[in-house]
């Protein structure tokens, strides 16, 4: 006996235009979904807990508990842990290009690209979140 072989059904292209795809796009932005997944996908790579999925329901029962607003995902200590991360010779300030890297990686758009110390390539820890927190909290009131 032949064996049996499945052929695999053909797919239907996917309409970008359909009033499915536009309404889905639409809830997403509405409820800044893609933002979201950015900011703790980012945690995780940065933070790399020991449970990641423990981490993230963690994560979001601590918003749901406490009503935040998708910036504050990124509190002031996790920031401070991002530095770190930056600041690998521990000289208490990371060069420029680090900082911008780190604020691009975090979902700032708008970036201030000349913080204090830049003039010297040296920003510090408080810098870093005061302007994280700063282009977080831009982010995420001009998106709503």
């Amino acid at each position: 006996m032949a064996p049996r072989v499945t052929v695999p059904k053909e797919r239907t292209p996917i309409n970008y235009n359909s009033r499915e795809v536009i309404n889905a796009k639409t809830y997403l932005e509405q409820h800044k979904i893609p933002e979201i997944i950015q900011q703790l996908t980012t945690m995780l790579f940065y933070i790399q807990p020991e449970n990641p999925k423990k981490f993230l329901i963690d994560k979001l029962i601590h918003i749901k508990e406490k009503k935040l607003d998708a910036y504050t995902y990124f509190t002031e200590e996790n920031l401070k842990a991002l530095f770190k991360i930056f600041d690998v010779t521990e000289k208490g300030y990371i060069s420029t290009k680090q900082y911008l890297c780190a604020m691009n990686d975090i979902g700032v758009k708008n970036i201030n690209e000349t913080p204090e110390g830049s003039q010297f390539n040296a920003i510090s820890c408080d810098v870093f979140v005061k302007e994280g927190i700063a282009g977080l909290n831009q982010k995420f009131s001009s998106s709503s």
